[in-house]
């Protein structure tokens, strides 16, 4: 027998072919999903599941969180796609939960698809089979378009739900700043102060249209120092002034519901408010420029409490100033920087022009019995005009309740009619009334008289109308750039050899020194004098808040 011998070993061992990588795409549209973990969680153990079913190896996991099925720009995607190009010529397939996952567009879904294609990658779920045939891109598209329509239904849903809350009354939206959520008796979702946020933020919004702060700069730089922003580096970083650009424009601190984009109205909100309608619409007329015609500058110092005040009297510029340095000391001087003008580079002395100023608000002023007789007929003009209003009030009030009674019988005869015609009819006529009872309902508010006692405001001003200059040599800094705010109502120009010009003094010293001489002058029967008067004595005692104010109470 011949020996045993070992078999030879083979040449034709078969190659195994190497496992299919896949990569998972969970996605979900809002923070609650993600907050509480079930949606990328689920999602993620059901295409692992088909991934291990299928004998592929998950290489990586992509979840986008918190992003509508609508948007294109995705994080997690890019990320997607990106591992895709770093891995060509390998097959992938990217494993999505449904169709729902990808996205809920027609034309966003096919346009990811493509770009996960491109790139060699190749769509699947354990919900739907991809087929490569007429008939089965076509049920892609409808079921596409199918997640499409649900989308647009539910943003209808919610778009109705949040407008019937708006017309309610309620805020649906994020809580703007100086406001919390809670919840009201009845369980309803409202807006309640959030202190003390709230406290600064009406104090800065009610500074600023009483003229307390000359810009929104110097509102920002009040809150920053407040710590409203917390410890900032950059106090005046552009980020912040748009915050309080924001907090400005925002209607909602007059405790009123108003939504433009939607047609909704304005509207009591069940919201306490921080600021008055009045205020509010104040604060829109100086940030259009319908008011301060004469703003300060906000880096103007007591060395310097002119700059940003007065005018040059050749070119109109207002007038910079600096120190320069003596042989033995330092000097203050205002000058013009208008190249083109005749005064370019010639100096004024801080001291003489400080001077003039103080021989100009010398001039201005009124006597103590000439003061009492305009507190009392302004006064007895405040009285009318507040009897008035009440009057004008209930008159509203009782025509509102008559379009209302009117508003309930076209809706009885609307529920009875069966004629198309007289339906279209009868709703032309309902909205109609309805639009004249809101017009009515919103004009008290814009007729509203102001928010102070008369009485106690002329006392508190009392001081500035009767000597300004006073004022002007005591005060503060502050007290120092409110005078000639109030006194004057436009920019003072100054020329260098004759000094101030021709200056325009505020309504009050206008009216004290015509009554000085006929103290029956403007004593009229239409009181419109005496009305705008209330109302600059009103915004001058609101303006003096928070200033050092010597005679100020």
């Amino acid at each position: 027998m011949s020996p045993l011998r070992s078999a030879a070993p083979s040449t034709s061992t078969k190659k195994i072919a190497p496992a299919i990588k896949a990569v998972l795409y969970p996605r979900v549209s809002s923070e609650k999903q993600v907050r509480e973990g079930n949606g990328l969680q689920t999602q993620e153990h059901r295409c692992r599941a088909y991934a291990e079913s299928k004998g592929y190896v998950v290489a990586a996991v992509f979840a986008e969180e918190s992003l509508s099925g609508a948007v294109l720009h995705r994080p997690a995607m890019q990320r997607l796609l990106a591992y895709l190009d770093e891995h060509p010529g390998q097959e992938t397939v990217i494993v999505i939960d449904d169709l729902k996952r990808l996205a809920r567009d027609v034309g966003l879904y096919f346009t990811l698809k493509t770009a996960i294609q491109s790139r060699g990658g190749r769509l699947e779920s354990p919900l739907f089979r991809f087929e490569d045939t007429p008939e089965g891109k076509f049920i892609e598209t409808i079921v596409a378009a199918q997640a499409e329509l649900e989308r647009n239904q539910n943003k209808r849903q919610v778009v109705n739900r949040m407008k019937a809350r708006l017309e309610m009354g309620f805020w649906p939206f994020v809580a703007p700043p100086g406001y919390r959520w809670n919840k009201d008796a009845t369980r309803n979702k409202v807006l309640e102060r959030d202190e003390p946020r709230a406290a600064l933020i009406a104090e800065a919004l009610e500074g600023f249209a009483a003229g307390r702060f000359a810009s929104p700069v110097e509102v920002q730089r009040f809150l920053t120092h407040a710590g409203y922003f917390g410890v900032v580096s950059n106090p005046y970083n552009a980020k912040y002034l748009g915050q309080v650009f924001r907090l400005l424009r925002q209607e909602l601190y007059t405790g009123h519901i108003v939504y433009r984009p939607w047609d909704v109205a304005l509207r009591p909100g069940h919201h306490p408010a921080l600021i008055s309608l009045a205020t509010f619409h104040e604060i829109q007329d100086r940030l259009n420029g319908k008011q301060d015609r004469n703003p300060v500058r906000a880096d103007t110092t007591e060395e310097f409490a002119l700059r940003g005040f007065v005018a040059c009297a050749s070119c109109g510029r207002l007038l910079t100033a600096s120190w320069t340095r003596g042989r033995h000391k330092r000097y203050a001087y205002y000058h013009c920087q208008e190249r083109a003008c005749k005064e370019y580079g010639k100096s004024i002395a801080r001291d003489r022009l400080h001077a003039d100023f103080e021989r100009l608000l010398g001039g201005v002023g009124a006597s103590p019995d000439v003061l009492d007789f305009v507190r009392q007929v302004t006064l007895e003009v405040w009285e009318r005009k507040t009897r008035d209003l009440a009057q004008e009030t209930t008159s509203k009030a009782r025509r509102v309740r008559e379009i209302e009674a009117d508003l309930r019988a076209l809706a009885d005869k609307l529920g009875r009619t069966s004629s198309d015609t007289a339906a279209r009819v009868l709703e032309t006529r309902i909205e109609e009334r309805e639009a004249e009872r809101l017009a009515l309902w919103q004009e008290p508010v814009k007729s509203a008289t102001p928010r102070a006692d008369y009485g106690t405001a002329f006392d508190a001003v009392r001081s500035l109308i009767e000597n300004p200059l006073l004022l002007w040599q005591t005060g503060s800094r502050e007290t120092k750039r409110l005078v000639p705010r109030l006194v004057f109502t436009s920019l003072l120009p100054y020329d260098r050899k004759s000094g101030f010009g021709t200056a325009d003094l505020a309504l009050p010293y206008l009216v004290l020194g015509r009554i000085a001489g006929d103290k029956s002058y403007l004593v009229d029967s239409a009181c419109e004098t005496w009305n705008h008067l209330i109302k600059v004595v009103i915004h001058w005692s609101e303006a003096i808040k928070g200033y050092d104010c010597p005679g100020f109470p």
